[in-house]
């Protein structure tokens, strides 16, 4: 089957990857969305593993600066951001 030439396409490649993409962080921006309130705090404090903490504050992170959850893979057993 043939591609749609004719498709109509609005956004970039750049563009869709700063919309839909994982996020890049500055070290402020780092600060303002890893730091964890109290009550943040203590569902870390109470998860059963590390990866499991880590999960939770990555995706928490990534919610609170683009309001969407991620997929990401982790590469070998160290989590790159």
């Amino acid at each position: 089957m043939k591609n749609d030439v004719r498709r109509l396409s609005i956004l970039s490649t750049d563009e869709i990857d700063e919309l839909f993409g994982l996020p890049h962080f500055s070290d402020d921006d780092r600060r303002l969305y890893f730091d964890l309130s109290a009550k943040e705090r203590e569902l870390f404090d109470n998860t059963r593993t590390f990866s499991v903490a880590a999960h939770l504050v990555l995706q928490l992170g990534y919610f609170k600066a683009k309001r969407q959850f991620f997929s990401y893979e982790q590469e070998s057993s160290v989590l790159r951001l």
